[in-house]
């Protein structure tokens, strides 16, 4: 049986802990505060993310203090928002995790060097490819929580190992495929944040479902077009539910807290406001700006990824922004 230590107090970490237990895995929990930890291990609960999700403290336990547990682990799920993974990171020591199985649940892009977090583990700190794995959707943790019928992908490029750590994730409610291409599944899962933002943003203007829905198709077909050119020779299918699902789920559910943050941009909300309000973290907001930075020869065929930039880090004006692109769309 493998040894699970999930990193992150979070919804996300929650919802993955619950997962986890209910497949029969006996979890360790790092949670950054000692007074959440506490809570949970006498209650059961993390109130503050998810307080109606009860999980079974005989096979989830929390913890404050690091090392010990991360060195005793085979398997360390890293379900921080990537925005702030790297200040998590110094936890482990270099040399502890190089065998051991790194799955990132983070969906975004680090800020300080605009990568994902498989791709600065594997460039900066020198993991071994093999170990390393990509855990998202199609799945809300709100929906895991309600133990609604929900599937998981887990990506990464040892099939044998990754079929083996995707039994991990199935339960009774939660379905968990492999895919073998990380950095497709990676990138999808930061780019559908960043569009589902920018569903928010038309939204709260006012945009009706018929204008949202050929949005959410050229951002698509935007996103397509990057993945094919980016990672020429994956032979995944962008239209399983393990990509194109995933960015469905995240423009339209109203779980999704990227679509929530975009709606307050549109409400004419400073974001800076919006990220001291919300309790969770919007990957799309710090996604975009690496995303752009990183691959801004992509952008002129990317006109939705460069309007959300242009509305959330050039001080353009939303409505007027959105007015340009309506003529870009087809």
């Amino acid at each position: 049986m493998e040894k699970v230590l999930v990193i992150g107090g979070g919804s996300w970490g929650t919802a993955l802990c619950k997962i986890l237990s209910d497949a029969g895995n006996p979890v360790t929990w790092y949670m950054r505060s000692e007074r959440a930890c506490a809570e949970f291990n006498a209650t059961g609960s993390n109130y503050k993310y998810l307080p109606g999700c009860k999980l079974d403290t005989e096979k989830v336990h929390a913890i404050h203090s690091f090392h010990a547990h991360a060195e005793l682990a085979d398997v360390l799920v890293v379900a921080v928002p990537a925005a702030f993974a790297e200040q998590s990171l110094p936890l482990v020591q270099k040399e502890r995790l190089k065998d051991k199985i790194v799955i990132s649940a983070a969906k975004g892009m680090l800020p300080d060097n605009d990568r994902t977090l498989t791709e600065y583990l594997e460039f900066e700190w020198g993991l071994p490819p093999d170990k390393l794995f990509f855990i998202g959707g199609p799945c809300h943790a709100e929906e895991a929580a309600e133990e609604k019928r929900s599937y998981l992908t887990l990506a990464g490029n040892d099939p044998s190992t990754g079929e083996r750590l995707a039994a991990l994730f199935r339960n009774s409610y939660i379905s968990c495929h492999y895919h073998s291409e990380l950095r497709v599944v990676e990138y999808a899962a930061v780019l559908k944040n960043i569009y589902a933002l920018g569903m928010g943003i038309a939204q709260g203007l006012g945009y009706g479902d018929n204008f949202q829905a050929v949005m959410a198709a050229n951002a698509w077909r935007e996103a397509e077009r990057f993945l094919n050119r980016t990672f020429p020779y994956s032979p995944i299918n962008l239209n399983d539910s393990a990509c194109l699902g995933d960015l469905l789920v995240t423009c339209y559910s109203i779980h999704s807290r990227n679509r929530r943050f975009g709606n307050l941009i549109a409400a004419g909300n400073p974001p800076a406001h919006i990220i001291h309000d919300m309790q969770m973290v919007a990957e799309g907001y710090y996604a975009v700006k690496s995303f752009c930075e990183r691959h801004g020869n992509a952008l002129n065929e990317m006109p939705v990824v460069n309007c959300v930039y242009a509305v959330l880090y050039e001080g353009a004006d939303p409505r007027a922004s959105f007015r340009a692109l309506e003529p870009r769309l087809i």
